[in-house]
């Protein structure tokens, strides 16, 4: 009975929490790649509108920061 009482209270424990950090961390990787390829469907969307917008002759504001803002330096940051 030694041996169980302390496996349960040493062993144990940090054996749940080394697979609660593994659980926390493959989650937050798994979260980080869909939000990824959602940020990517989401450009490339917006770049198709772009386009299309633009080759129907509409006028379109600037989509990058490089490119100047699309509503201008209102001077509020």
């Amino acid at each position: 009975m030694v041996y169980w009482s302390e496996f349960k209270n040493v062993i144990l424990p940090w054996v749940v929490a080394g697979l609660l950090v593994s659980l926390v961390i493959s989650d937050g990787r798994r979260r980080d790649k869909e939000n990824a390829t959602q940020q990517l469907r989401l450009s490339q969307s917006i770049e198709q509108i772009h386009s299309l917008l633009s080759t129907n002759g509409y006028m379109v504001p600037p989509t990058s920061p490089e490119r100047g803002s699309a509503f201008g330096d209102s001077g509020l940051r």
